[in-house]
């Protein structure tokens, strides 16, 4: 199926984190997909999203992954899912491939042990998750987990997707190089591009991209030869706050009541209300002197 809920209904619902059987203690199953993970999941723009810490999208970003593999238009291209650090995106992976397993439609897809028509290292391994081709058995799908080094952006063939989950958390101080060897990715498939993170300052790529695409802003001055084709401008921008984490059960408000005592205000309004802070001694946003409005983004 394409539509999001009747794709996950057949892959098997998910065991809900924090809900139980009252009687068995048992996991209770998550029925339904949250409307921000449908809409999410539907979108074919390039799209930025700044998000609430532990709203669910990582997750159903991986499915939706996996799905768009076993799609005739998709089915043997590669897809890209950069984390901020090596480690992390092979977390990714394997928690994709956990649920996979579990699976009982599905599972019979992740390439584990190759047949005869597939060369030995073409199954699935720790960065890597192989996908078997329903339309042509030759020409396996990969996810493949990438860290933020410069090096693991480029050289990647037949790519149509680029999903970063948490990209605001790299550390690297010039990231202009990485998300371009991304973006030149898709220059031979028309793929797309889904950035979901939660805000980590006025600072990095993804501040970038937002303010860029949100307010047109060239807040790091991005160079022509670095994206010539104007992509970090071109994200659609939707924020999801907690209170749609909320609305949909996946956090609850006593959860929430404590992150404020313990965060207090400014690094509450940054880890789960989309908002970047700035820098504790800047009184202005770089953006204002390009912009020439003394009042945007506030």
């Amino acid at each position: 199926p394409k539509d999001p809920q009747l794709f996950y209904e057949s892959f098997g619902l998910m065991p809900h984190p924090r809900l139980k059987d009252e009687i068995t203690k048992r996991p209770i199953p998550v029925e339904k997909l949250t409307p921000y993970q449908i809409r999410w999941w539907k979108e074919r723009n390039d799209l930025a999203t700044p998000k609430s810490n532990k709203v669910g999208l990582t997750t159903t970003s991986g499915l939706e992954l996996f799905q768009s593999r076993l799609l005739p238009e998709e089915a043997g291209y590669d897809a890209l899912w950069v984390a901020q650090t090596q480690r992390m995106a092979n977390e990714h992976i394997l928690n994709l491939k956990t649920m996979i397993r579990w699976s009982k439609n599905y599972s019979k897809f992740m390439i584990t042990r190759p047949d005869i028509e597939l060369f030995r290292e073409e199954k699935s391994k720790a960065s890597i998750l192989y996908i078997a081709n329903p339309y042509d058995k030759k020409r396996p799908s990969r996810i493949i987990g990438i860290g933020a080094s410069e090096s693991s952006a480029f050289s990647w063939k037949y790519v149509n997707r680029v999903h970063g989950a948490d990209i605001s958390l790299i550390k690297a101080k010039d990231q202009k190089s990485f998300f371009a060897g991304l973006y030149s990715r898709l220059a031979n498939t028309s793929g797309i591009v889904k950035f979901e993170s939660v805000p980590n300052g006025q600072q990095g790529e993804f501040w970038n991209i937002v303010n860029k695409s949100r307010y047109h802003i060239d807040v790091d001055n991005l160079d022509d030869d670095i994206d010539p084709e104007g992509m970090a401008s071109d994200f659609k921008v939707w924020d999801i706050p907690y209170t749609e984490g909320i609305a949909s059960n996946v956090i609850t408000p006593e959860f929430i009541d404590k992150q404020k005592r313990r965060l207090g205000d400014l690094l509450f309004s940054q880890t789960y209300e989309c908002n970047f802070l700035p820098p504790g001694n800047q009184w202005y946003k770089p953006g204002w002197f390009k912009a020439d409005n003394y009042t945007v983004g506030w």
